[in-house]
């Protein structure tokens, strides 16, 4: 995983446009294979890991939280790269003191591939932190009592689960509108506000970007707190009604004189992703538990392959479309300067537009979500009394073959 996704800034320099895309797309795709296996056995140990319908929050939060503290660093790259952090110079007494200073690259791309490779660096020794620190606390049990099943028969009844349907939309869609715009951020920032300006823009986004992380990051403890006191469902709904306000807001809030109303639509989002991720992946966990109650196997793995396809594929689908979006519009990013008027309205239309109708479709459908707290105790009681009384069969079967 780590080494096919840094193959993809590996590239020799002086490629012509389309062998560049072939590369970015062969190395991209070899670096997915592995991402999903990976991804989905952290899912299920994730998923095991706790079984109370609270606790699961709580490990969400933690988890999502250094996960933000570590995107801190992403909002500052494209500013780096493009040198356009210069040092912060003060002057007193005579004597200059240089206060910040960035390692100068001799070209974006040479930046882009450094700081790759030390990423690459830290993500290979972290990522072998579950294989050290883990342990599958059920997974001898399971194995010796839940048969290997096929996965056509499998792969029909998780369809038929009317729950799993119901948070598998929800991710899909939220994640496509959401991912059609992703780059439209940056493109509102840089054209519609300093009028083609990147260097001003580049170091005005970072700033911004970072506190689209500290609201995502602060929001993290008043869903912890909201949750026991709410449930899932409304604090998935007060979520997604808070993406909603944001996106009104981008009709209003970008406007050259004042850039730093920008932050309303970056505290925002950080809030609500938060909050809509937080649930959707909390629920995943209560929905591992309903599946065994109704086929009485634990499918981490079929479950967690299905929830990463429709998160991976719906962001992928929704950056597909967004390319054709930014054309359709007449964005030209060869153009040096501002865009046309129009180019840049119906760029903020969308912007508003794809992500309103995303939130406003998880707020609606996951009323139809019925995995209540109350619900998941009977299940997790009813699923206790099971593991009792095959533990109490094999113990009696293992006492008969002794004598």
């Amino acid at each position: 995983m780590v080494l096919f996704g840094s193959a993809v800034f590996a590239f020799p320099n002086g490629m012509s446009e389309t062998s560049l895309a072939v590369w970015i797309f062969i190395w991209g795709l070899l670096h997915m294979f592995p991402q999903t296996v990976y991804n989905l056995s952290l899912g299920g140990l994730i998923t095991e890991s706790v079984r109370d319908y609270h606790e699961r929050v709580r490990l969400g939060s933690y988890l999502t939280f250094f996960g933000l503290l570590l995107g801190l660093t992403n909002q500052w790259i494209y500013p780096i790269v493009k040198n356009t952090i210069h040092p912060l110079i003060i002057h007193c007494s005579g004597m200059e003191f240089v206060l910040l200073k960035f390692p100068v690259f001799s070209d974006p791309i040479t930046g882009a591939r450094w700081i790759v490779f030390c990423f690459a660096l830290f993500g290979l020794v972290c990522s072998q932190c579950p294989a050290l620190l883990c342990k599958e606390t059920r997974y001898a049990q399971i194995k010796k009592s839940q048969p290997k099943g096929k996965l056509i028969p499998s792969l029909k009844e998780a369809i038929k689960n009317r729950q799993f349907l119901i948070i598998l939309s929800i991710k899909f869609f939220t994640f496509f509108c959401y991912s059609i715009v992703s780059a439209l951020g940056v493109y509102m920032n840089t054209y519609f506000v300093f009028g083609g300006d990147k260097a001003k823009g580049a170091v005005v986004y970072g700033a911004l970007g970072s506190s689209y992380i500290i609201s995502a990051s602060l929001s993290l403890f008043l869903y912890r707190w909201l949750e026991p006191k709410l449930g899932k469902i409304r604090v998935l709904q007060i979520a997604a009604g808070v993406l909603m306000a944001g996106c009104v807001c981008k009709l209003f809030v970008y406007q050259p004189t004042m850039p730093w109303l920008q932050l309303i639509v970056l505290i925002s989002n950080g809030a609500s992703v938060t909050g809509l991720h937080l649930m959707t992946g909390s629920m995943f966990g209560d929905i591992i538990d309903y599946d065994e109650l109704l086929h009485d196997k634990r499918r981490e793995a079929l479950f967690g392959s299905i929830f990463s396809w429709a998160e991976t594929k719906g962001t992928a689908l929704g950056s597909l479309f967004s390319g054709f979006m930014l054309v359709w519009i007449g964005f030209n990013a060869k153009l040096v300067g501002p865009q046309s008027w129009m180019t840049l309205h119906l760029m903020q239309f969308f912007y508003f537009f794809f992500p309103f109708c995303g939130a406003l479709f998880a707020f609606v459908m996951v009323k139809r979500y019925e995995l209540t707290e109350n619900r998941m105790y009977e299940i997790r009681d009813e699923l206790n009394r099971r593991h009792a009384e095959r533990k109490l069969a094999e113990d009696a079967q293992a006492a008969a073959l002794e004598s």
